[in-house]
């Protein structure tokens, strides 16, 4: 065993040098291998100039080309205006004609107005072309015979004595004039006037001014017309009857008309 340990240590003897010099051998190869890696450093390629474009072509400047002035043109000459034609205002069924009388009746303490209506009320007026009414043309009549109030003993005594309807069955209104009425008639919208013409009730003949509010639309004109008379003025006698105290002499006349308004007829 002791020689074994003794041989041992003597080749590790002989040995060590040799070690030493292979590992020299190899650090100078491993020194000069990493030298000759490094070599130089490489210079960056510089980029190549940017290519100038072209210059753009400048675009030769082209006479401006003169605007045509149109030459100014006459106005045509504007053709007259007509004048408005004659205008016929024609009463239709609906149309009302009423009176109104102030009595004292025996039941009651105080006074009363009596109304009676009819609605058998026809007629027309008719204006020129200037706005003037036409009398031969303008007449609303009015039928007395079917006028009804709230009471039947005051109807009759209107019929058969007042009015005497079965000899002068109608009153008849000839219109001569307006005045504060527009023209050319209004088509449309609100208006007022007045409107003056002869009346005959029975046998007597007066004249009689209305105070007319009307409203006109689309060819139509619906309104009411109001005057006042006395039974002096047309010599009318007053109800006499046992339950009537008195009457005053005011009669209170009013006409609700719904009419169409068309051109009138050339005479």
């Amino acid at each position: 065993m002791l020689e074994s340990m003794n041989n041992l240590t003597t080749l590790s003897v002989l040995l060590s040098p040799r070690v030493v010099l292979i590992a020299a051998v190899a650090a100078a190869v491993l020194l000069l291998s990493a030298c000759s890696g490094e070599g130089e450093p490489v210079e960056p390629t510089p980029p190549p100039p940017p290519t100038a474009l072209p210059p753009s072509p400048v675009p030769t400047p082209q006479p401006a080309t003169p605007v045509p002035v149109p030459e100014p043109t006459a106005a045509p000459a504007s053709a007259p205006q007509e004048s408005p034609g004659g205008v016929r205002v024609s009463v239709l069924e609906g149309s009302v004609a009423r009176y109104s009388v102030t009595e004292q009746l025996a039941r009651l303490s105080s006074p009363i107005d009596a109304v009676g209506e009819t609605g058998d009320v026809q007629g027309a007026i008719v204006f020129d072309a200037d706005g003037n009414v036409d009398p031969d043309q303008s007449v609303i009549t009015v039928a007395v015979g079917g006028l009804t109030s709230d009471e039947d003993r005051r109807d009759r005594y209107v019929r058969n004595n007042t009015l005497s309807t079965s000899e002068f069955p109608s009153a008849e209104l000839v219109v001569t004039g307006v005045e504060g009425l527009d023209w050319p008639f209004p088509d449309s919208g609100e208006t007022t006037f007045r409107l003056s013409g002869d009346m005959t009730i029975r046998e007597v003949t007066g004249p009689v001014t209305w105070d007319v509010e009307a409203q006109s639309t689309s060819g139509a004109v619906t309104g009411q017309a109001r005057t006042v008379i006395t039974f002096d003025q047309f010599d009318l006698s007053k109800p006499s009857l046992a339950f009537i105290v008195s009457v005053e002499d005011e009669i209170r006349l009013e006409l609700d008309i719904i009419a169409t308004i068309e051109p009138a007829s050339p005479q």
